[in-house]
C-alpha cells in the first residue's frame, strides 16, 4: 500500500486498487479505518501557504490521503487480506501523523471496524478468541514445535493429483487421500 498527504482542500480520502472488482467507497475497510483514525484521534492539520509576499493559515483542517493498494489476496477469501490492509492504514495514518495513538489504542479501537483486524497489530503467533478481536501472543517456539516434531508424515510422498484431507477421529488426526488413510499425526 502506497499512502500520500491530500491537498487542504480534499473532503474525503481517495482509494485506488489493482483489483477493478474491490469496492472503493466508504464500505472499504480501508476508508473505514482511515475515518476511525480521524474520529479516535481528533487529529486535525494546520497548513501554511505562502502566495507570494502574502501568507494564510489554514487551522484545523482535516487530513485526507491518497491511498494505493496493491491487491493480491482474493477478495472474501477468509484469509484476511482486507483485515490486513485495514490495520496497515491504521498504522500508516499513526506514522503519517506523527503517532497520535499508542498500539494498544491501535489494538482497542481495530475492534469498532472488524474482527480480526486486532491479530494484525501482533507479534505474528497469536491464540484469539471473541469475534477475533481478544488477541493473546503465542512465543513462535510453540508453533515451530508443532510443526517440527507434530508432523510424523512428508507430504512429499502424497502424489500432487490425489486429494489430500486433515481428518479427525476418536481425538487423533490423520491425513486421508483419495478415501483412504495413509498415516496418522498427532497435533
Amino acid at each position: 500500500m502506497y499512502f500520500s498527504m491530500l491537498s487542504p482542500t480534499a473532503t474525503q480520502d481517495e482509494l485506488v486498487c489493482t483489483d477493478p472488482s474491490l469496492t472503493v467507497t466508504s464500505d472499504n475497510l480501508v476508508i473505514k479505518a482511515m475515518n476511525l483514525m480521524r474520529n479516535k484521534t481528533g487529529i486535525e492539520t494546520t497548513y501554511i501557504v505562502y502566495y507570494f509576499i502574502l501568507t494564510f493559515t489554514f487551522i484545523g483542517i482535516k487530513q485526507y490521503f491518497k491511498i494505493k493498494l496493491d491487491k493480491h489476496i482474493p477478495i472474501q477469501a477468509g484469509l484476511g487480506g482486507g483485515s490486513g490492509n485495514a490495520a496497515t492504514a491504521m498504522h500508516a495514518f499513526n506514522v503519517l501523523m506523527n503517532y497520535p495513538a499508542s498500539l494498544e489504542q491501535l489494538r482497542s479501537w481495530s475492534g469498532d471496524i472488524g474482527s480480526d483486524i486486532t491479530f494484525f497489530f501482533s507479534s505474528g503467533t497469536a491464540y484469539c478468541t471473541g469475534r477475533g478481536e481478544i488477541v493473546n501472543a503465542l512465543p513462535v517456539s510453540l508453533l515451530t514445535n508443532l510443526l517440527t516434531h507434530s508432523l510424523t508424515y512428508s507430504l512429499t510422498h502424497l502424489l500432487t493429483n490425489e486429494g489430500v484431507a486433515i481428518v479427525r477421529q476418536n481425538g487423533s488426526t490423520y491425513i486421508q487421500t483419495k478415501g483412504r488413510i495413509v498415516n496418522s499425526i498427532s497435533i
